[in-house]
């Protein structure tokens, strides 16, 4: 993803659930096994994660207690609507603030951070949220590390050094998907390659040269997504993780296959994750 400030990493995508144990146990049952994060420095949230071996990496985020109110995304917690946000990464934070302020985006940060991993080291890093909306929905939040990266997360033992190596794709739903499709090509630099329908789905589809994002908007018959933006508003819905060996993948957990117009073959991992949210796999091309 460029920004004007040369390419934006892909940090890493998050799940909301109000419990932590359930949506752990989910993604453990199909062999991706998170590692418990720690508590964050609000002393409300805590986290497990999933990393991959290219760095990036799902967080399932919660409350410690379930009755309490998180701040920022009390409601996507509060009602677990597991996929909903994602993050780039980037070294120069201050001046893509600068940037993003400059094109009109509203900004807040940089935000400095800090959570106390399991084995009692503390990662810290600073924050900027784009836009008047839930940090990480409409659009990615920024991130950048003030300790070493590995502190914050490193690859977890049950995919490591397999064929799925990290998290490719971010599937955000929109009401608008023209307003969407224009705001990423303004705000981040990017190129629309193709606009598609995706008739099992409900979706018509817009994507971006070289991008990890897809954006979604639903057809009239598509009661799932349409419900779920009146629920949350704009968000992701999806993620799709990269895999080396679709067949293998294929063998590790059961996959509902998505046929959409691309070089390789993707799917959906057959499980519930949130209130309509979905994880999938897609080969490497």
């Amino acid at each position: 993803m460029n920004g004007g400030l040369g390419a934006f990493r892909f940090d890493h995508a998050i799940l909301a659930s109000r419990e932590l144990e359930p949506m752990s146990e989910r993604l453990a049952s199909r062999g991706l096994v998170p590692e418990y994060g720690g508590l964050h420095a609000n002393g409300v949230t805590h986290n497990a994660l999933v990393g991959f071996d290219d760095g990036s990496y799902l967080e399932l985020l919660s409350t410690v207690d379930p009755d309490e109110t998180p701040p920022r995304r009390a409601r996507l917690i509060r009602e677990t609507a597991g996929p909903c946000g994602w993050a780039v990464g980037t070294t120069a934070l201050e001046a893509a603030i600068e940037r993003f302020a400059d094109l009109g985006l509203t900004v807040d940060g940089p935000i400095e951070m800090e959570r106390r991993t399991d084995d009692g080291e503390l990662a810290k890093w600073a924050c900027a949220f784009l836009g008047d909306c839930v940090p990480g929905t409409r659009y990615p939040f920024l991130i950048a590390d003030r300790t070493p990266r590995s502190r914050r997360v490193r690859s977890s033992e049950s995919v490591r050094g397999t064929e799925l190596t990290g998290v490719r794709t971010v599937l955000l739903g929109v009401a608008e998907l023209d307003r969407a499709v224009a705001e990423y090509e303004r705000f981040f630099g990017l190129e629309s390659d193709g606009r598609w329908v995706d008739d099992d789905l409900g979706l018509e589809v817009g994507t971006f040269e070289g991008s990890p994002i897809i954006i979604t908007a639903p057809l009239p018959e598509n009661e799932w997504l349409t419900e779920r933006l009146e629920r949350f508003g704009a968000l992701p819905w999806g993620f799709l993780l990269e895999t080396t060996d679709f067949d293998r993948t294929a063998a590790r957990f059961p996959i509902r296959r998505w046929e959409r117009p691309s070089s390789g073959r993707a799917g959906w991992i057959d499980a519930p994750f949130g209130v309509d949210g979905r994880l999938g796999v897609v080969e490497r091309a």
